[in-house]
């Protein structure tokens, strides 16, 4: 994703975030990302939102995890889960986005024309930002609940 829009994403994304879901705090950056966690009393672990741009093209998604520890748990991939606890998915596990990509234009498309049209239209993609940011967050808070409420049904599986 070109500089100008995942500083425009990264911006709208967190002002989201206070808003809609304002018991996450931003974590930290990695990957080209943001983290986002809240502690979980109940559950003694920590809940995490990671919202990954596309290094490549013009579209992002979101991880969402759990670790005991305060670190966001890179170390295990999407969908695996850790002796100790951690566990990590993408969102299209939990949301109606079919590839559980949220894209700004066209720069993903195999047709080089639309690539081309695509690069040319930097401002199109982020003037469609704060809906799609809207979207992803709105996913996000449905998501979660439901992601949790898997760990406990898979809690017995891990050893």
């Amino acid at each position: 994703m070109q500089s100008a829009l995942s500083q425009a994403l990264k911006l709208e994304f967190h002002r989201r975030m206070k808003s809609m879901l304002p018991s996450f705090q931003k974590a930290g950056t990695d990957f080209g990302g943001v983290i986002y966690r809240k502690w979980d009393h109940a559950d003694k672990k920590y809940v995490f939102i990671f919202l990954s741009p596309s290094p490549k093209f013009d579209r992002f998604t979101v991880e969402l995890a759990v670790n005991p520890e305060a670190e966001f748990p890179f170390s295990i991939l999407p969908g695996d889960k850790s002796p100790r606890g951690a566990a990590r998915e993408r969102i299209r596990r939990f949301s109606n986005k079919k590839d559980g990509w949220w894209d700004l234009n066209h720069s993903h498309e195999p047709d080089m024309k639309l690539i081309l049209e695509a690069k040319d239209k930097v401002f199109k993609a982020t003037s469609a930002i704060p809906g799609l940011v809207e979207d992803a967050v709105l996913q996000i808070c449905q998501a979660i609940p439901v992601f949790l409420q898997s760990l406990e049904h898979t809690s017995g599986d891990t050893p």
